[in-house]
C-alpha cells in the first residue's frame, strides 16, 4: 500500500517522537540519583544512615516500618549545633542585652567562630533530618535545654515545628487575668529532660519508641538504650567531637580532652561498640561540618 508524503511524515514524527521519549526514560533511569547526605564521607557512618532509611521505608522489606511508626529523635546541644565552650541556652542567659529568644538567636555570636548560633549548625546533620523526613520519618529534637527556648527557633533552623521539640520545663500556671486565659511559667521546675528523663520525655509527648535516636553525650545513653531496645530496624548514632581544627575536640572517650560540657565518657563508647550504635568522628565522617564551609 502506498502512503502520501503526508502520512509518512506523521508516521516518521510519531517514530521520533517515541524514541526521544524512550531516550530520556533510559537517560533518566541511568542518571545517578543526587546524594541525600553531601556533607557526610562515604564510611560507615553515612551508610548506617541510608541502609536504616532503605530497608525501613521499603515495603518488600521484613523490617518496613508503616509511616505513622517512622519516629526519629535528635539531641540539640553538641548533635546538631555546637555546645561549646558553653551551652547556648547559658550564653543567652547570661546575656543581659537580648531579652527575646529569637533576637537573641538572630544576632548573638559565638566567642570562637564570631557567628551567630543559628549559623553554626551541623550541616551533616540537618542533611539527616531532611533525608529521614523526605522518607516518611517524622523527626523531633529532644533536648536536655529548655522546652520553650528550642521551640523559638526549631522551625526556622531546622524544620522542626514546636510541637515536636522536648525539652526540660518550668512548671506552668493557667489563670484568667482580667478576663484573658493566661499561661504563666512559675518559679519551679516541672521536669527535667535529660538522661534517664529523656525517655520519660518521649514517652509523654511521642507516645511510642523512636526507630532512629542521635546524640552525643552521657545525657543522651537513655535515650539510645530506650530506642535501641526496640524489635525490628533501629538505628543508635553518637556525635564524637574529635576536630579541634574545624570545630572542637572532647570527650574524655578514645582519649579525647575531658570536658563538663557535653561530656562522652568512655563508658559510653563503649557501650556503644558493644550494642552496635554508630559513633560519627567529626574529623573522619564530615566532609563539611557548617554550611558555610
Amino acid at each position: 500500500m502506498n502512503r502520501s508524503p503526508t502520512a509518512i511524515l506523521q508516521i516518521s514524527r510519531r517514530a521520533a517522537l517515541a524514541l526521544t521519549v524512550a531516550l530520556l526514560g533510559a537517560c533518566a533511569q541511568m542518571a545517578p540519583a543526587p546524594d541525600p547526605l553531601p556533607s557526610w564521607n562515604e564510611g560507615p557512618a553515612k551508610d548506617a544512615i541510608v541502609q536504616f532509611v532503605r530497608k525501613t521505608t521499603d515495603s518488600a522489606s521484613p523490617q518496613f516500618v508503616p509511616p505513622a511508626q517512622r519516629v526519629a529523635t535528635f539531641d540539640q546541644d553538641g548533635t546538631l549545633w555546637v555546645e561549646q565552650p558553653m551551652y547556648a541556652q547559658v550564653a543567652f542567659a547570661l546575656d543581659r542585652v537580648k531579652d527575646v529568644v529569637k533576637a537573641w538567636a538572630a544576632t548573638a555570636k559565638h566567642p570562637k567562630f564570631q557567628r551567630p548560633y543559628t549559623e553554626l549548625v551541623y550541616a551533616p546533620m540537618v542533611e539527616a533530618m531532611k533525608y529521614l523526613r523526605a522518607n516518611g520519618y517524622r523527626t523531633y529534637i529532644v533536648t536536655g535545654g529548655g522546652q520553650e527556648f528550642v521551640r523559638a527557633f526549631a522551625d526556622a533552623v531546622y524544620g522542626v515545628p514546636p510541637e515536636q521539640v522536648i525539652g526540660s520545663m518550668l512548671k506552668v500556671d493557667y489563670s484568667v487575668r482580667n478576663g484573658v486565659p493566661t499561661m504563666t511559667n512559675a518559679p519551679a521546675v516541672f521536669f527535667i529532660n535529660d538522661k534517664a528523663g529523656k525517655p520519660v520525655g518521649i514517652n509523654m509527648v511521642i507516645g511510642q519508641r523512636p526507630q532512629a535516636a542521635f546524640g552525643n553525650s552521657d545525657g543522651d545513653q537513655q535515650m539510645l538504650e530506650w530506642t535501641t531496645g526496640g524489635a525490628g530496624a533501629r538505628l543508635g548514632m553518637l556525635v564524637l567531637h574529635d576536630d579541634a581544627q574545624r570545630e572542637y575536640a572532647y570527650g574524655p572517650a578514645a582519649g579525647l580532652p575531658a570536658s563538663h560540657v557535653g561530656t562522652f565518657a568512655q563508658s559510653l563508647y563503649d557501650e556503644a561498640k558493644a550494642k552496635g550504635w554508630t559513633v560519627i568522628s567529626i574529623k573522619n565522617d564530615w566532609k563539611r561540618v557548617f554550611a558555610f564551609d
